[in-house]
Order: C-alpha cells, then sequence, then structure tokens
C-alpha cells in the first residue's frame, strides 16, 4: 500500500475525520486487504471495523472477520489479565499505575474505540518491577524475546530505570505485561521521571501520561492514527484539560519539535471544533520547526538520523559541542541497523562486557538476555559454567546482582540468570550458567 492509498483511507480510522467517510468505506470495501492493513498498522482497528460493519453488530467475514475477531479476543483477554493484575499488585503492595492506551481510552465514547495492544503499567522503582514480573512470571508468563529487558542510569539522580516485558500465549495470541520503571525513558538519552502517589493498580490521567505518549511515539519516529485520535479528544475534551505541566515537560525533555509534529498531522487531518482548534493552536511550541516524521510507516534510517540529531541537540545543550558529538556517535551506533539477537561458538564480546551493568548511564541501553535463551540459540549444548567466583548487588537495587564466572558477567533475577548486553554480540559459552 502507498502514501495514496493511505490518504485514501485515513478518514476511516479517524475520530474526528476532515475529509469524508463515505469514501473511505468505499475505498475499504473495494480493496478488503488494503483497508484491514492500514488499520492494523495505524492501531484502530475498533475504530475502523465498527465503522465497516453495517448495521452495527453484524457479523464479518474474511479478512476482515478475522480482524475483528482477534481484536474482539484480544481485548477480552487483556480485560482478564488486568483483573489478575489487580489482585497481583495489592499482593506484592507496590504502586503501578495503567499508562499509555489505559489513560486515553477513558476519553472515547465507546472505549472498543482505542486499541490497546498490551498492559503498560508505570512502577516506581527497579526492585517494584523485578518482583511484579517475578510474580508474573509464577503465573505462566514468559520473558518476551521481542523485547527483552533492559536496564540504564539517569546521570543525574542516579536511578535505574528501564522496563521488563512478560508475555504469555493464549491460543494464538499472546497477552503482554510491560512494566516500565523509574520513569520512561525519551529517545536515546534522557528520563522522563514520575512518582506514583496512589497505592495499588490503577490509571494515570490524561494528562500526566501525555509525555509518555509522546516519548513513546517519537522514540519510535512514528505517528499513529492512534495518537492522533487520542489528542483530538483531549483537545475536544470538556471541562478544558489544563495542558501547562504537560507542555512544561514536552519542553523540558525535549519533545517540543515531535510535538509540533503531531499537532501538525492533528490539524490536517481532524475536523475540529473552533475551541479545540484555538487550543491547539495555543499549544503549538513557537520557534520550533517540526520534525519530518512519518505518518504510519515506520522507516529506520529516518528513525536513526533523527535519533542522531537528537542526541546532538541534547548533549550539546547540557554540556557542549563534543558531548553533543559523543551521543550522537553513541545514538548512531546503536540505531543505524535493527539489533538482532545471535549466538556465535566463538566469543567476540570481550572483557567490556563483564562492567556493562556497573558502568549504566542514558545513553547505554543494557539488555538481559535469559541464559535459557542464549542455549535455544546456540548450535550446540554449551557446557555448564562454573558457580559465580564474585558477586555484588547493583547499586541500587536489591532485586539484581551481578554474578562474575568463567571471564563472563551475568545478572541474577527473579531467580533467573541474564546476560547483560549492548549490541546483542553473546556466545555459546554464556548460555552454560544457570
Amino acid at each position: 500500500m502507498n502514501a495514496s492509498h493511505d490518504e485514501e483511507l485515513t478518514a476511516l480510522g479517524h475520530i474526528a475525520p476532515g475529509e469524508r467517510l463515505s469514501a473511505a468505506l468505499t475505498a475499504a470495501r473495494s480493496n478488503s486487504a488494503q483497508a484491514v492493513e492500514f488499520l492494523r498498522r495505524h492501531r484502530v482497528v475498533g475504530l475502523g471495523a465498527s465503522r465497516l460493519l453495517d448495521p452495527p453488530g453484524a457479523s464479518a467475514e474474511g479478512e476482515v472477520g478475522d480482524m475483528v475477531t482477534r481484536r474482539r479476543t484480544l481485548s477480552a483477554l487483556l480485560a482478564d489479565a488486568w483483573r489478575e493484575l489487580e489482585l497481583t499488585v495489592a499482593e506484592t503492595g507496590v504502586a503501578a499505575a495503567g499508562i499509555k492506551g489505559y489513560s486515553t481510552v477513558g476519553l472515547y465514547a465507546r472505549p472498543e474505540h482505542r486499541d490497546i495492544g498490551d498492559i503498560d503499567l508505570l512502577v516506581d522503582d527497579v526492585d517494584d518491577a523485578w518482583n511484579l514480573a517475578g510474580r508474573l512470571r509464577e503465573q505462566g508468563y514468559d520473558w518476551c524475546e521481542y523485547e527483552l529487558p533492559w536496564l540504564k542510569r539517569d546521570g543525574r539522580s542516579g536511578q535505574i530505570y528501564g522496563q521488563v516485558q512478560v508475555w504469555k500465549h493464549v491460543g494464538e495470541i499472546p497477552v503482554r505485561v510491560d512494566v516500565h520503571f523509574g520513569g520512561y525513558s525519551i529517545r536515546h538519552c534522557r528520563l522522563a521521571p514520575h512518582r506514583l502517589d496512589q497505592k495499588g493498580l490503577h490509571t494515570l490521567d490524561a494528562m500526566s501520561n501525555l509525555p509518555f505518549l509522546l516519548g513513546n511515539a517519537a522514540g519510535d519516529f512514528l505517528i499513529k492514527l492512534k495518537d492522533v485520535n487520542d489528542i483530538v479528544l483531549m483537545l475536544e475534551a470538556d471541562p478544558k484539560l489544563d495542558w501547562r505541566q504537560s507542555m512544561d515537560e514536552i519542553r523540558a525533555h525535549g519533545l517540543a519539535a515531535f510535538w509540533n509534529a503531531l499537532l501538525d498531522e492533528v490539524t490536517r487531518t481532524s475536523q475540529l471544533s473552533a475551541r479545540a482548534q484555538a487550543i491547539a493552536e495555543e499549544l503549538r511550541v513557537d520557534g520550533v520547526k517540526p520534525e519530518r516524521v512519518p505518518f504510519g510507516r515506520p522507516e529506520w534510517r529516518a528513525r536513526c538520523r533523527a535519533t542522531v540529531a537528537d542526541s546532538y541537540r541534547a548533549g550539546r545543550r547540557e554540556r557542549g559541542f563534543a558531548a553533543g558529538l559523543s551521543l550522537a556517535w553513541s545514538a548512531y551506533r546503536y540505531y543505524r541497523r535493527p539489533l538482532k539477537l545471535a549466538v556465535q561458538a566463538r566469543c567476540a564480546h570481550g572483557r567490556k562486557d563483564l562492567s556493562l551493568v556497573d558502568r549504566m548511564r542514558n545513553d547505554v541501553c543494557v539488555r538481559l538476555v535469559p541464559t535459557r535463551l542464549i542455549r535455544e540459540r546456540s548450535a550446540g549444548s554449551p557446557q555448564d559454567t562454573p558457580p559465580a567466583a564474585a558477586q555484588h548487588a547493583v547499586p541500587g537495587t536489591d532485586a539484581l546482582r551481578v554474578e562474575t564466572a568463567d571471564g563472563h558477567a551475568f545478572v541474577r533475577a527473579a531467580g533467573e540468570a541474564f546476560v547483560p548486553t549492548v549490541y546483542y554480540n553473546l556466545c555459546e559459552a554464556q548460555g552454560g550458567y544457570r
């Protein structure tokens, strides 16, 4: 599907389309495969499907029927998982807030019009996150190999932040719980801190959630219709929302250029009320040129270029020209190509990985790869590694320990062994540690 087809279908998944919905419906019904691909890519299946089914509640067949069935099944599974999480969070005693989709779904007159693909949670610190993940492991979840746990350390506060994602399959459908801790990572090298003031499982309000929603889209360097719809409903909210604190955070976290780009997409594609249009103009950050962000179609090279430029600006703003160049080079090394998990027979990473966890910083994303996964990816059967020769706690956490054995470093967390890595340059010998 090309860009012209995307424009033709935009109204189908738009909460307040600026173009005629009838034309989008005609295009969608003439090529259902294109329509299904578009709605899935923009994460607006619920809204688009409700418009395709006429009369409401009618059964669908073919690709549209498969799409509708999967969306309804996933929504039901996530609702069940949320109820189970309420009990688990209460048992652990942590504070946990649903963020991103769980914070914005209340803006929609019909909740099924806001696609939610997983449960995104925010907890205060690394220990809460790993304790919660450990309990979920006991309930049948496993580490999600497409988003393995990762850690960073904030240079200002010294706090460890990152995320731990777990999943379990119910039939063919994965149910994922993504636990963010210590705040929210912004692109390559910044942190949006946040402290929860309410115990138990709850949801963040839409305005507190906005920096996370925006940081997620900016990190992916992609605007989807679901993002546009969320902002439209926030602009149209009655009573009017108080944007002041969120806008302060958007500026402070270096998200103004992306925010202006998102506002441009909102005003370009939407039929806004006069009041909402005026609010959108007031919220535009003056003097900041909007980034040229892809709409619905990820572009890895564009993401790399934007992240490198963003990192340079962040470093130069904080510590000068040399720091900007250093951060830009760090971002280029990490984003110049998609990283893939690969296990080699020969050890190629060297001893520098021994201190990865001890020298974490904002621009170094330390992934934790379960040694079990390394064994599964090895060509042979790795010999068991001798017991740890040295151990120490990771500063700032009780839940993670570094263990050194046979010239390699490992992290012990939630009762399991992990290998810390940045570029996934793993060797079979690391799989022998249990």
